[in-house]
């Protein structure tokens, strides 16, 4: 019988994000005959009862004083060494961080996954990186514009380190699940004469969520029946929320906070993203999946998802008037509101079906166990 593949992913978080759900994703679907996964993490959150659900040994790394301090480097440490994996796989900066300067001691080989491009991490952690990058066996970035990114700041890593894996998602299971637990209207104090934005992701900086509710203004001015759902967790929850307050708006905003987003797609009109740049946004692949226009800013000539007024709308970066007006284009125009939906269902099935995903991470874990010592196939 052939020996599994012991497959030690570590992850910054569990919490509610696009990253965590796709390791979730990942795991679930993998070939339970060819690998054995184990599972480290820094921050709680949700994503820990899915796995405990799956059955997959999980460890919590804490430090004593905070949470990166000496104690945390040598927990962490320690672990990898108990759990002895053939491979490793890090996501989120901190696991990348620390998750390679281990593997590099402990000579096994990691493949550190980058969901966002590197130009957003800032010139401290940037630093880190740099001294750290060699440690890799191998990037994985989830679209060309994160690659991009790498090649950009780090001209000097070799082509073949860097392999793009697009995200995909679980688009029937999904569905299946919005069935089981969807929210109505009526819950949210909204009704059939509203039209409602919705947006899915955490409230951090780089998101932009003030230029969204700043262009959700403009855009409520003019039509009262505008509603604006957000759906995430974060830091800036009340920093946002103050906002709207200023703004005039907060009684046309919702705040839904630390839920399911799947439970929420089927009640908005169209989706919108207002961050300068992503990776691929899986609440963006799970909105376009659900139908639903979609709406993003990006300060990029092209989008690693979306092809204008084909698939969905793009607006450039920061301008607070152009998105409010795409959100009005939509509102009056029906057959666009449709067709942008039918397409973006379209693009979701086609190119990012969860299958091929797995299937190429599979493959890319094999094939550096292959050339390694700690695994031979």
């Amino acid at each position: 019988m052939q020996k599994k593949i012991k497959l030690l992913h570590i992850t910054s978080s569990l919490k509610m994000g696009g990253a965590e759900s796709l390791l979730c994703d990942l795991i679930k679907n993998m070939d339970t005959t060819m690998f054995e996964h184990h599972v480290i993490y820094f921050h709680d959150g949700p994503h820990s009862v899915h796995l405990k659900e799956l059955g997959i040994p999980l460890h919590q790394i804490k430090g004593l004083v905070s949470l990166y301090d000496p104690v945390f480097c040598a927990r962490l440490y320690a672990h990898i060494k108990k759990i002895n994996p053939d491979i490793m796989h890090t996501l989120l900066w901190a696991a990348n961080l620390f998750g390679r300067m281990c593997a590099h001691v402990l000579n096994i080989p990691v493949v550190c996954a980058m969901h966002n491009n590197v130009d957003q991490d800032g010139f401290i952690r940037a630093l880190f990186d740099r001294a750290t990058l060699k440690m890799a066996d191998k990037f994985i970035a989830v679209s060309e514009g994160v690659a991009e990114s790498m090649r950009k700041r780090d001209a000097w890593l070799p082509a073949h380190k860097i392999q793009i894996i697009p995200n995909g998602i679980d688009f029937k299971n999904l569905q299946i699940k919005n069935e089981q637990a969807k929210k109505s209207r009526q819950e949210l104090g909204l009704s059939s004469d509203h039209f409602v934005i919705g947006s899915v992701g955490r409230f951090m900086p780089v998101k932009r969520y003030d230029l969204m509710l700043e262009s959700f203004a403009l855009l409520y001015a003019q039509y009262s029946h505008a509603r604006l759902v957000l759906v995430g967790i974060g830091d800036m929850e009340m920093q946002l929320r103050k906002l709207a307050a200023h703004l005039r708006i907060d009684h046309a905003v919702t705040f839904i906070i630390g839920q399911p987003a799947y439970q929420y797609y089927s009640l908005f009109d169209c989706f919108s993203l207002s961050s300068d740049k992503e990776g691929i946004s899986i609440a963006l692949l799970e909105a376009m999946s659900f139908g639903l226009p979609c709406v993003v800013t990006s300060s990029e000539s092209s989008h690693a998802v979306l092809q204008h007024e084909i698939n969905g709308l793009i607006v450039p970066a920061g301008n607070v008037q152009q998105l409010s007006q795409a959100w009005a284009g939509l509102m009056g125009n029906k057959l666009l509101k449709e067709l942008l939906g039918d397409c973006a269902r379209k693009t979701v099935v086609q190119e990012f079906d969860y299958k091929k995903m797995v299937s190429s991470y599979q493959t890319c874990f094999k094939d550096i166990c292959a050339v390694g010592e700690h695994y031979s196939i």
